[in-house]
């Protein structure tokens, strides 16, 4: 099915505003019916729509959880692209307004790992939300902020599970094992993260383990 015209794109905003920020448990079923469509290409994605979506998604209700299932098994191209889209929109949008979110924590970061394919090559929304789970922005005077090591044991853990065992998902996955590396060389080691996150794994690896 084509995508919608653009002269509708502004409806579908208001609706879509209005259906994100309306109490009705209901209301969540508009969006998610709205997030179906533009993963299947029956939406422009290229409109506002995704971040209404996104910032829906912040409350870690009906929404968050079926993009993080959509994450798991995306159907197309498109669908990857519109997912990736919506997690991008939402950490960029609570990193502006300063508020935790859900999708800063690990949460966030295990649904690109499960994103990734060396088909489609490592941007930067990729890079971006590894960044940010591996990371803890810390406040000073002003607008002002430095970074300091936060534990990613869990996101490198399944890093290192696709690359052993997923030949189409491995240069990705090393990929982001070494924008976790490099945050490390850059902002310090957290405490209780260990150099390599699953020892057992190290067992079965024939080649060398830096990154892995």
């Amino acid at each position: 099915m084509a995508a919608m015209p653009d002269n509708n794109q502004h409806r579908l905003y208001e609706v879509a505003t209005v259906l994100a920020e309306s109490p009705n448990p209901d209301a969540k079923k508009g969006l998610i019916t709205l997030l179906d469509k533009l993963c299947k290409g029956e939406l422009n994605s290229h409109g506002d729509l995704p971040r209404v979506i996104a910032r829906a998604s912040k409350d870690a209700g009906p929404v968050w959880d079926e993009v993080k299932r959509r994450c798991k098994s995306p159907q197309s191209p498109i669908e990857r692209n519109v997912l990736l889209q919506i997690l991008s929109e939402t950490a960029m949008a609570t990193r502006v307004a300063g508020r935790v979110s859900v999708v800063e924590t690990y949460e966030a970061a295990i649904c690109v790992c499960e994103l990734m394919n060396d088909e489609f090559p490592i941007g930067y929304p990729d890079e971006y939300l590894i960044e940010e789970a591996a990371t803890v922005h810390v406040p000073t005077e002003g607008n002002a902020y430095y970074l300091k090591p936060r534990d990613a044991t869990e996101i490198k853990k399944r890093l290192a599970e696709i690359a052993y065992a997923d030949v189409k998902r491995r240069t990705s996955a090393l990929h982001l094992l070494g924008v976790i590396r490099k945050c490390r060389l850059e902002h310090g080691w957290p405490a209780n993260e260990p150099l390599h996150p699953d020892i057992q794994l190290l067992k079965k690896l024939a080649e060398p383990w830096e990154l892995m």
